[in-house]
């Protein structure tokens, strides 16, 4: 794992604490923002972060430019693309 894979965790998992705080205290789920955290990730990690994700109860959006790389738990999701400037879903 390099340090910027190492860095990236370690922001996503004080993010990850941060919601579950705000949960706890009542606030309502926010929308979850996730920018290519696939490519950082071995297959089993990607595993491990789709279901926490499902766990989360919040809306989830996941950005990759290697859909292919997507545990099926996201596949199974709406799916949208972005093309030459035009978003298809």
């Amino acid at each position: 794992m390099t340090f910027i894979t190492m860095k990236k965790s370690a922001i996503f998992a004080m993010k990850l604490a941060e919601l579950q705080l705000l949960q706890e205290v009542g606030f309502p789920s926010p929308i979850f923002l996730v920018d290519d955290v696939m490519s950082e990730l071995d297959q089993a990690r990607r595993k491990n972060f789709s279901q926490l994700c499902g766990s989360l109860g919040a809306q989830l959006f996941v950005s990759t430019p290697e859909p292919e790389r997507t545990p099926l738990r996201f596949r199974e999701c709406r799916i949208f693309s972005v093309k030459e400037g035009e978003i298809k879903g």
